[in-house]
């Protein structure tokens, strides 16, 4: 939950560098939180029109929309790839697999262009 809150605080935060554990403890928690909102939107009936999307889990995404990219940005940046390699997800299917091998590849333990190693920081 602590890396979650984290990466709320460091909503607009692009630059710098964000360790595995960090991006994908922010993914396990925004998925659990939205799926319990989507939960309590359709069991109470509040969807917008005829979607399967309420009111509640559209506000969520919206405001979590920017700290979703600057963490996904910085993990990106851990693995010494330009933030811009988030446009892979546009290509279907195979932007999306090249897009998470990135995410699963290991933070490298070297500096590089996006500033100090967070695994050296952290220890």
């Amino acid at each position: 939950m602590k890396w979650f809150i984290k990466s709320i605080y460091k909503y607009a935060k692009f630059s710098g560098r964000a360790q595995r554990k960090e991006f994908w403890m922010y993914t396990l928690f925004y998925i659990i939180f939205g799926t319990i909102l989507w939960h309590i939107d359709t069991t109470h009936s509040v969807n917008i029109g005829d979607s399967k999307y309420g009111i509640l889990f559209l506000f969520y995404n919206i405001v979590l929309l920017l700290p979703t990219l600057a963490v996904s940005v910085r993990r990106l940046h851990d693995v010494d790839e330009s933030g811009w390699m988030l446009l892979l997800f546009v290509i279907p299917v195979i932007g999306f697999l090249w897009l998470l091998v990135l995410f699963l590849t290991t933070s490298s333990k070297k500096d590089n262009k996006h500033g100090k190693s967070p695994l050296l920081i952290s220890s």
